[in-house]
């Protein structure tokens, strides 16, 4: 995912969320159910809005239960699983999120560049490499943070370039492209055109500014 810096930058206990929610992010529907979701509603009141979601005992961690899960829904004009995540004290995330298999070559840019439009230049962007290579973009409100996530786990330790020249050379730099400890022993290929702008995992999360448990450890 080719990224370029933004500029940009409240818990709202039983907030006014966002009236123009569902023309962002289901652009000519009628409406968007899981965006009228407020930080704090319990698995009962989310029915009522998302009676199409599925009850789940998924264990995220933390406190955090994956109580509901809508198996598709639109965000910034992509379909996606959403997973509603509660605590004790009701919805503090909600994860966006399509499968290996349903990633499309061009989605991860697609994607941004919706979210872009909808909400503006992102507050910052993330990157790592190691056994993973990840971008993440974020977005800082008052009422919410998004945070993009694209990661890459092809290959563990390896960076992975888009050309198609299977002799594409050694990063120039090898020491800032292999600058973590952690990393396996690094290596370098190229991807073949088959496999261009094809993340291993595309996820956004959607969660309560209040909920500062759930910030990013790579990406604060």
């Amino acid at each position: 995912m080719a990224l370029a810096a933004g500029g940009g930058a409240g818990h709202l206990r039983g907030m006014r969320w966002l009236a123009l929610a569902a023309m962002i992010w289901a652009p000519g529907a009628a409406s968007a159910d899981w965006a009228e979701a407020r930080w704090g509603m319990d698995a009962p009141a989310l029915r009522e809005i998302m009676p199409e979601a599925v009850e789940t005992g998924l264990e995220f961690g933390g406190g955090l239960q994956g109580a509901l899960v809508a198996p598709d829904v639109e965000l910034a004009g992509m379909r996606f699983r959403a997973i509603f995540q509660l605590d004790r004290d009701g919805l503090r995330q909600v994860l966006f999120e399509k499968r290996r298999r349903e990633i499309a070559p061009g989605d991860a840019e697609a994607l941004l560049a919706g979210l872009r439009e909808a909400l503006g230049p992102e507050t910052r962007i993330c990157r790592r490499a190691g056994a993973e290579t990840s971008a993440e973009v974020v977005w800082a409100t008052a009422e919410a943070v998004w945070r993009l996530v694209s990661s890459d786990f092809s290959n563990p330790g390896v960076f992975a370039s888009n050309g198609a020249d299977p002799r594409y050379p050694l990063p120039t730099d090898r020491r800032e492209a292999y600058r973590e400890l952690e990393i396996l022993t690094p290596g370098y290929r190229a991807r073949g055109p088959k496999a261009q702008a094809l993340p291993r995992r595309l996820l956004v999360r959607w969660t309560d500014p209040a909920a500062e448990a759930l910030a990013s450890a790579d990406c604060p």
